[in-house]
């Protein structure tokens, strides 16, 4: 039975393009915004803003903020740790 399972999906074979069916290409798309797909003919592609919403900007604002206190907080209570384990480390020493 677990000769048969196959965990990918078979992949279909890509068609080769008929030179008589390829679009001529324009002459007012600039090379710039210009893509090849796989069959090798060419397409434009518009070019979106990218900009991010107010929930995206509070959200990574968030993240940052919790990064730096998560970091403080290590940092204080290494400090902590250091000092208490220094004090029932070292031997008292009685002059």
């Amino acid at each position: 039975m677990s000769e048969k399972a196959s965990l990918l999906t078979p992949i279909p074979p890509i068609r080769k393009a008929d030179p008589q069916n390829q679009p001529a290409p324009e002459s007012s798309v600039d090379v710039a915004n210009a893509s090849t797909t796989v069959d090798g003919s060419a397409s434009s592609v518009v070019a979106e803003s990218q900009s991010i919403t107010v929930f995206q900007a509070v959200n990574y604002a968030s993240l940052v903020l919790c990064f730096c206190l998560a970091g403080f907080a290590a940092v204080v209570l290494f400090r902590k740790a250091s000092k208490i384990a220094e004090a029932n480390l070292l031997p008292v020493r009685k002059f």
